[in-house]
């Protein structure tokens, strides 16, 4: 093969392509050894078309085309190409070396004389096997390149037989569930490919089912249902779609519950309380504990005349009852006034009050008790007066098991005149310690008043009638300046 092309044999392949050089002797045509008439136009009978010159050729300028219309109008004479002394430009013999037509593309020739010009490869080389199959034919395309207007003159293609043997290396490709694999050897050179051997697919996925999981708020993603085939790992959800990674369903970062059962608490069982997440659907339990019997006595047969009744220990919630007791008929006292024994308030600084007032002795210590006269008619309860270094503490107890207690009173006068008129008299509470010198500074005797307001059941149990101690009132009314 010819492949060592430089751009000055290019040029002296051009030159000796050009048409019509002027100068030609009839002896340069005869040289040949053939001689060719000229080819008359199909298209004007009797009239021929000059020849194309080659511009570039220097010196020569391109002659005029005819014009058949000329005075004399006479057609031209179609002269002999072997006429000596003349060339017929019309028509060269295409058969004759460096006389091929030209490609109708191609660059001037004028390219060749006064450019620079190169040889470039044209894309990669082709190699294909040859007729044999055991070596190769490389087939390079050139560019002729102008170096000087950067144009593309020609393309000149270039074939070699390489003594290069087939280099074969085996591609192969695994069969799937669902597609049949292959081996084979090819050839790194030229692409040629042997006999393929198929492997035949596994007929099908072997899925491994993942349930729907559903999301739980700030510990862990959900997913829907979806199949995992444990031979090829290829992921699908439960309609066969084809997924890239299995499916997420994002966790919310926090519960939000809503109240779904509630169950309160009773005497004895604990409440429970049952949210549940609208999200996630997780749900919480909250215990309270047992509330605990609540009682109270409740008249459960009222007593009536000559008839007595009972009542009952209930629990005020879950009716529980603990003990029964037995009423008799009762006669009831509603907001009547008890007061610690002593002279009436009437007897001592006048006045319509009948309340009773005590004067003690301050003299002394120790712990002194009074009845504690209600309605002037029954003892219901005591009053006790405990004494000791100066100081003074007044409480009492009921002993009327059926009495409620609306309001309470106590006041100590220092005399008479403050029990009339409520000058220095000093109010404390029950079991609140009194200091004695702070608010009598040494006197001896004073004036306690205790005052209940109360309901009570005059023929109830702890209530028995009232009957004055002359002596101890005669004692008590002694100690009043």
């Amino acid at each position: 093969m010819s492949l060592l092309l430089i751009a000055g044999c290019c040029v002296a392949e051009e030159s000796m392509n050009a048409i019509g050089e002027p100068g030609q002797t009839e002896a340069g045509a005869a040289a040949s050894g053939e001689e060719e008439p000229a080819e008359e136009d199909p298209a004007e009978p009797g009239e021929e078309e000059p020849a194309e010159e080659d511009p570039t050729e220097p010196g020569e300028e391109e002659p005029a085309e005819e014009d058949p219309a000329a005075p004399g109008g006479e057609d031209p004479v179609e002269e002999d190409p072997t006429d000596p002394g003349e060339a017929d430009p019309s028509e060269e013999d295409p058969t004759e070396p460096g006389n091929e037509e030209p490609p109708a593309e191609e660059e001037p020739v004028e390219h060749l004389d006064s450019h620079q010009t190169e040889l470039r490869v044209h894309g990669e080389p082709a190699v294909t096997c040859t007729d044999s199959g055991t070596t190769h034919t490389v087939t390079t395309v050139y560019d002729l390149y102008c170096l000087d207007c950067g144009c593309v003159i020609r393309e000149i293609e270039a074939v070699e037989e390489t003594e290069e043997e087939h280099t074969l290396v085996e591609e192969s490709k695994e069969p799937t569930c669902m597609e049949d694999g292959y081996s084979f050897l090819r050839c790194t050179v030229c692409g040629y490919e042997g006999t393929r051997t198929i492997r035949s697919s596994l007929g099908g996925h072997s899925f491994v089912e993942y349930p729907a999981l559903s999301p739980i708020c700030g510990q862990r993603d959900g997913c829907p249902a979806y199949r995992v085939c444990a031979v090829c790992g290829v992921i699908t959800d439960e309609e066969g779609e084809i997924l890239d990674e299995p499916p997420v369903i994002p966790a919310p970062e926090e519960h939000q519950f809503e109240l779904t059962l509630c169950e309160e608490p009773t005497c004895t069982q604990p409440g429970r309380m049952v949210r549940t997440c609208v999200l996630c659907g997780a749900e919480e339990t909250v215990e309270s504990p047992p509330l605990g019997h609540t009682y109270a006595w409740v008249t459960a047969s009222p007593a009536t005349p000559g008839v007595d009744g009972w009542e009952e220990y209930r629990c005020v919630l879950c009716g529980d009852v603990a003990n029964t007791a037995v009423t008799h008929y009762a006669e009831m006292m509603y907001n009547n006034t008890a007061t610690s024994f002593g002279p009436t308030t009437r007897e001592l600084v006048g006045g319509t009050v009948w309340n009773r007032v005590t004067p003690i002795d301050l003299s002394a210590d120790g712990v002194f008790t009074y009845p504690l006269v209600a309605s002037n008619l029954y003892v219901v309860g005591t009053v006790s007066v405990v004494r000791a270094d100066g100081w003074q503490v007044v409480t009492y107890a009921l002993s009327a098991k059926t009495a409620e207690v609306l309001s309470e009173n106590l006041t100590v006068y220092p005399n008479l005149e403050s029990l009339k008129t409520g000058e220095n008299a000093v109010r404390a509470a029950f079991g609140e310690p009194i200091d004695l010198n702070a608010h009598f500074h040494g006197d001896s005797h004073v004036i306690l008043g205790v005052t209940l307001k109360m309901n009570y059941d005059a023929l109830g149990v702890g209530v028995h009638d009232f009957t004055v101690d002359q002596a101890q009132l005669d004692a008590m009314m002694a100690m009043i300046d």
